[in-house]
């Protein structure tokens, strides 16, 4: 199949006081399918929702 994945860091970073990596990745592929999302208006969360919005409240996930 001749499959060969390449990646690499070129750039080290700081997000929000954390140490982070900016990424590359290099490959060959292919499409094998498409899929699309769809939001009804009337769907009572249109942003998501956490745990926490369902089991109380949790300081440790901020959406």
């Amino acid at each position: 199949m001749d499959c060969r994945f390449i990646g690499r860091v070129p750039l080290l970073a700081d997000v929000a006081g954390c140490p982070a990596i900016v990424s590359e990745m290099t490959a060959r592929a292919w499409i094998t399918g498409q899929h699309g999302y769809q939001l009804d208006p009337g769907v009572p969360f249109p942003e998501g929702y956490v745990l926490s919005d369902t089991w109380g409240a949790s300081t440790s996930m901020k959406q």
